[in-house]
Order: structure tokens, then sequence, then C-alpha cells
């Protein structure tokens, strides 16, 4: 399955392809920090490609592209702080697999509406 498969099949269900490129990439042999950066750089694209479809509607909130750009900075740091000093490979594998159940709770929740 390919990166546009991913995001296809993340759109259908709700979440971000991400939530399928990173187990695969681990299920592969990749180490979970390195699974977890490389899908952070390539999201990167994504998002300003969905930024950009948005902006071009015309419609952009100076106050929240402000308060969002703060915190996706704020939160791009600490990210990358805890996954290069303070996280071992384990506990990020735990990481990502506990992020992955709460995304299935929610689906399962969402599916029961």
């Amino acid at each position: 399955m390919g990166w546009p498969a991913a995001e296809y099949l993340g759109g259908l269900l709700g979440v971000g392809g991400i939530n399928f490129i990173v187990p695969v990439l681990v299920w592969l042999g990749f180490e979970p920090k390195k699974a977890s950066a490389s899908t952070a750089f390539i999201v990167i694209f994504s998002s300003f490609s969905g930024f950009l479809g948005h902006a071009s509607l015309g419609n952009l909130s100076p106050m929240l592209l402000t308060f969002c750009a703060a915190g996706s900075i704020f939160s791009a740091l600490l990210g990358a702080y805890l996954l290069r000093r303070k996280l071992s490979q384990k506990q990020v594998k735990i990481s990502i697999g506990v992020i992955l159940y709460l995304i299935a709770i929610k689906m399962a929740f969402d599916l029961l509406k």
C-alpha cells in the first residue's frame, strides 16, 4: 500500500493516512523513532497543501491562524525534543500503539452515534 492509498483510506475513515503508515513502517522493520520522524516530515507537505486549498477560499481567521501556527511550532519542537532526548525506542512504540488504540476507540464511538 503506497502513500496515496494510505491517505485515501485514512480520508474514508476520518483519520490521517499517517495512522496507517507508521505501523506499517514499524512492521517492516524501521525503528519506531525513524518511522515517526519520517512520517512527521511527510505530513508537513500534506498539511500545507490542505492549508493552501483552504486559504484559496479566502476565509481565514488571522487570530485562528496565529494560534494554530504557534501551537504547531510549539508542539513540533516539544515532540522533536521528546523523540530525540527523552523517549526510548520501546516507549515510542508503546506511544504509537496507545495512540492507535485511542483512534480506534474514537472511530468506534463515532460509528455508534
